[in-house]
């Protein structure tokens, strides 16, 4: 169900009206913005940029209950990553350990923010296509399937020069171990979510958070990541003329 007569209707319970809902929570926008100017927003299909005061959001997908229903997850989400570095300890080299952690929570606002984008019209979300995970999604934040095992969550750290609390990074597809993941970076943390029902390799599976109480991972140099391209991309198309199929992006 997408549409009801004369509107769009919730795609979780199918009821109307639909509300504004943020495809990410608008707390990580205001970090980055700190008090500054509109964020700029780019693209990695699209040249040009838009402007924005709190991130995408989409008034078609969710209605007002629906909607605030992933707020706990959001809001501890963003918790935890404001509160990353004062709470992780150093375990060995870039290894680190952080304690105690509702690893329930983050998952499940991994699957939010996929799932989101997956269902959303705006054209910066075409890409983000879950298949029948989409369907299995939706069970898990409303019907409360369980994520002890599945979907499969690592979280890393990034490395880099750049200052990562000034960046984030919308969900990304990509492949690797031959299977599918849907990638997020908040406050410099990527979250890594399996979107396959293939097993993770044994040497990523130990580092998944599902069903634990303490997250043990790592930094990872974040140039030359499959990220890194992605935002150089980014930021070329920002700097060439805008297309003039590419809609505005100001937002409130």
């Amino acid at each position: 169900m997408n549409r009801a007569s004369g509107g769009a209707v919730c795609r979780n319970c199918g009821r109307a009206p639909t509300i504004r809902a943020h495809l990410i929570p608008r707390a990580f926008a205001q970090d980055i913005r700190d008090g500054g100017p509109d964020l700029r927003v780019g693209s990695i299909d699209q040249t040009g940029y838009g402007l924005s005061k709190a991130g995408f959001f989409d008034d078609s997908i969710l209605c007002a209950c629906c909607d605030g229903k992933l707020g706990a997850f959001d809001s501890y989400a963003v918790t935890f990553c404001r509160t990353f570095e004062q709470n992780r300890e150093m375990i060995n080299g870039d290894m680190f350990r952080i304690a105690p952690v509702d690893t329930d929570r983050l998952v499940r606002f991994a699957v939010s923010v996929c799932w989101r984008y997956s269902i959303s019209t705006r054209p910066e979300a075409a890409n983000i296509q879950l298949g029948p995970f989409e369907d299995e999604f939706r069970q898990i934040l409303y019907s409360g399937r369980r994520v002890s095992a599945e979907p499969a969550l690592v979280i890393w750290a990034n490395r880099t020069a750049f200052n990562m609390k000034r960046l984030a990074f919308a969900p990304t597809m990509h492949r690797q171990y031959g299977l599918r993941f849907c990638s997020i970076i908040l406050s410099g943390l990527s979250f890594v979510l399996k979107i396959d029902h293939r097993p993770l390799p044994r040497k990523a599976k130990i580092l998944a958070i599902n069903g634990k109480d303490t997250i043990v991972s790592g930094y990872k140099p974040f140039d030359g990541s499959y990220e890194f391209h992605g935002m150089m991309k980014v930021v070329r198309n920002m700097d060439a003329p805008r297309e003039k199929s590419h809609r505005s992006s100001r937002e409130t």
